[in-house]
């Protein structure tokens, strides 16, 4: 078992503006953890189980070179957003930029990002 890290911005579309103190929640693999962004809109680097780097040095069939997450990102005055399929790699860091529209924080965007052509 390896390990990567995600580092989540948060953006506010009207203004561009980073978004402070949104919580952010990642679910997988039997990981569910919260972080909130900071000044910046940043998670801190957040470290998440990932499979063995060696299957990710080709194709596979039959392991999945990557763990796959949940990320939830939520802020009142903000509609929240759920993308799934997050995308870790052991001895990676994964960037996940999110723009949040305003609304209510309940009514929540879904993005799926699909499989990785690593996984055949």
């Amino acid at each position: 078992m390896g390990e990567g890290f995600l580092l989540v911005n948060i953006y506010a579309r009207e203004t561009g503006r980073p978004v402070e103190g949104a919580l952010v929640t990642v679910y997988g693999g039997g990981v569910s953890l919260s972080r909130k962004t900071d000044a910046t809109g940043r998670t801190e680097k957040i470290a998440l189980p990932s499979p063995d780097r060696k299957y990710s040095l080709e194709p596979q069939l039959r392991v999945r070179p990557y763990a796959r997450y949940l990320v939830k990102a939520e802020k009142p005055g903000l509609r929240g957003v759920l993308i799934d399929g997050v995308q870790i790699f052991d001895g990676q860091t994964a960037l996940q930029n999110i723009i949040m529209n305003p609304g209510p924080q309940e009514d929540f965007e879904f993005i799926e990002i699909p499989e990785n052509h690593l996984w055949a």
